[in-house]
Parts: C-alpha cells; structure tokens; sequence
C-alpha cells in the first residue's frame, strides 16, 4: 500500500472539500464509534467537566439561587416556575421537572455559568439535550441486549476523576455526567466484542491511481482526453488536486474498505483494467484507474509479491473489526438521537429540538 496519498474514511473525513494535498486511504481507524459518533454526547458532559485551576474554588461549589447577579422579580418568577412542579422536559414516560434540573443547574463544575436563581438557557438546553441522549442511549442499548456493567461505571469514574479530581459523582450533575460516561463506555466495550465475534469476509483489495478535480465538467473532460489516449500518469501529474498527483496519482492497493464508500463503488463498477466514470465524493470528482479490484491473493493483484499479501492479510483484520466496530456504533447512536426526536418534549421556554443538528433551539429559531 503507497504511503503517498491516503483516503481518509466517512468518518474521519472533514467537513467541505480538503485542500488539494489532503488524502484519499485511510489507515487503520483504531477509534470505535464510542468516540467518533458519541463525541456528540460527551462534548455535553466535557463542557461542565474541565477542571478549573482557580484555587480560590471548589469545583462543585453550591450557587444558591439567592446570588444577587439576577434580579429579585426575575429570581421570584423563576422560583414560581420551580415550585409549580412544572416539567421542563421528557422522554417517552420519563420526565424531568424544573425542580430536579434546577439542582443540576446548582451544582455544575467550575468554570460553567453561575446559577443565579434564573437559569442560564444556553447552559440549560446543554444539560436537558444530555440528560435526554442519556437515557436514549440507555434503552437503545437495552432494546439491544446490551446492558453496563459494574466495570463500566468504575472505569467511567476513574477516568473522570482522572480528567477532573474534584468530580463529585453524588451531585444531581454529577450523576448524570457519570450516567453518560458510564453508558459511552458500554457502548465502547460492546462494539468492540461484537466486532471481534464477528466473522470476517475475505478481504476485497483495489490497486488503482486517480486524478482528483473539482467538478464534473472537468472529470468528463479528462475522461475524453484518456480516451483519446492521454497518458494517464501525465495527467495526474498536470491535472489532479491530490496530493498523489505528483507520482502520477499513483494510489498503491488497498482495501476497499478503507475508501470512501463512492469511491470503492465506482472502481468496483468499473472492473480491473479499466478506466472509472466521473465518480462524485466528498473530496471532489474522481477518475479512477482500476488496475486490478477482486479478492485479496496474489493472482488478482500480480503487482503485490507474495509477501505483501500476506502482510495485508495479517492487517486487514484489524482495519476490518475497527471498521464494523464504528459502523455498529454509529448505528446505536443514530437510533438513540432517533429516539429523542420521536419521543421527546419540551418546555416553550427552553426551545424547540432541531432533529438536524441534534440540539435543542431558542424559541423561534426554527420556522413552523
């Protein structure tokens, strides 16, 4: 496999178009779904759990909701909503009523917004999308025979206290950061055992160049040229936006399912010895040089020795159990945050939940 250029996955991949040295093959991903597709959820539990290096306070410190920062009407119509019982927000049969989240609110870390009597809404909308995704994530995972352990919340606490050593688990915040966390680490150690269970297809191998350009017109054009008869190499070398152009866009072989998904396809559909159609990805159009695509021996891929298929064999499973670990992962994921947008409500004052972002939004915010 060339070290020259490399593909990054789905999942590692940015946001828009790469700049024209980024890379088309990703390594091994070495990170589970529990980190790539959660790190939504924990970013929640990351925000009001940094530590604070301010010595002067504790990190779970009481805010009494006397704090002079607020009005005394604004704090007297707040207190009013408070002692109603009013529920600020729940999912399926689970509420969470403005009382209870009122002591989350108290008693965030250090270096989170000050509770002064009248909730800060930012803050708040933060901490009500956690507390839904948790309890998502818990019944997803229950729905799927897949239940925490002991040695979950342990290790959830240890690395928490480790992050932040004036975590106070006991605190109504407390609590649900370490649900979180607990719940993210099941997630991490399921995935993980039902990847390596998993039996494994052969590995599927692509040995191919390409050139990278930015829209259609040019790829149809390239693909004329080739053709025409055009040196491939050549017009890699002039043409391509890849960091491969410079060795003619020369990609090595790899597994396809180290590719992007469009990208595995087209040269797939395009079958060994032959020259892709415009295929269209994240990166931009490609056109593909298919040398050979097909089970991974030596007889599909003569320009790999011996050797390197056996070296490729012994790496594919890891690439391979990572791969499914994600995409199983993910998976999870995507039908808890399913399960918060069909099953949620909430408070008018706290916002409307915007299924496309994942996040709970101002009132307003959101047309119809």
């Amino acid at each position: 496999m060339s070290n020259e250029s490399q593909v990054e996955t789905e999942s590692d991949a940015p946001q828009g178009r790469p700049s024209p040295g980024a890379t088309l093959f990703a390594g091994p991903f070495g990170v589970v779904a529990a980190v790539i597709a959660l790190g939504v959820i924990i970013g929640a539990a990351v925000f009001f759990a940094v530590g604070s290096d301010d010595p002067e306070r504790a990190a779970f410190e009481s805010r009494s909701f006397e704090d002079r920062a607020s009005s005394q009407d604004a704090i007297a119509e707040w207190r009013s909503v408070i002692d109603s019982g009013a529920i600020a927000a729940s999912l399926d049969d689970t509420e969470l009523s403005w009382s209870e989240l009122e002591g989350m609110l108290e008693r965030l870390p250090a270096g989170s917004p000050v509770y002064t009597g009248v909730p800060n809404l930012e803050t708040t909308r933060q901490v009500v999308r956690q507390w839904m995704i948790t309890l998502a994530l818990e019944d997803e995972l229950a729905a799927r025979g897949i239940a925490s352990v002991a040695a979950d919340r342990q290790a959830a606490l240890d690395e928490t206290a480790l992050a932040d050593p004036t975590f106070d688990e006991t605190t109504p915040y407390g609590t649900l950061a370490l649900d979180t966390r607990t719940l993210t680490t099941t997630l991490d150690r399921a995935v993980d055992e039902l990847a390596l269970a998993a039996e494994l297809d052969h590995p599927e191998y692509l040995c191919s160049s390409h050139i990278l350009v930015d829209t259609a017109a040019e790829a149809e054009e390239i693909v004329t040229l080739l053709d025409e008869g055009a040196d491939f190499a050549t017009l890699a070398i002039e043409r391509s936006g890849d960091g491969s152009a410079a060795i003619g866009g020369d990609l090595g072989c790899g597994p396809t399912i180290g590719y992007v998904s469009e990208f595995s396809d087209g040269a797939r559909e395009a079958g060994s010895g032959n020259i892709s159609s415009p295929v269209r990805s994240q990166f931009g159009w490609h056109v593909i040089s298919v040398r050979t695509i097909g089970e991974l021996t030596p007889e599909n891929h003569p320009e790999m020795t011996e050797a390197q298929v056996q070296q490729a064999l012994g790496s594919f499973e890891p690439l391979a159990r990572d791969r499914i670990a994600n995409d199983l992962g993910t998976e999870i994921v995507d039908a808890a945050w399913e399960r918060v947008a069909a099953g949620h409500s909430l408070d008018e004052r706290l916002g409307v939940w915007d299924s496309t972002v994942r996040f709970i939004a101002p009132p307003g915010a959101i047309d119809g």
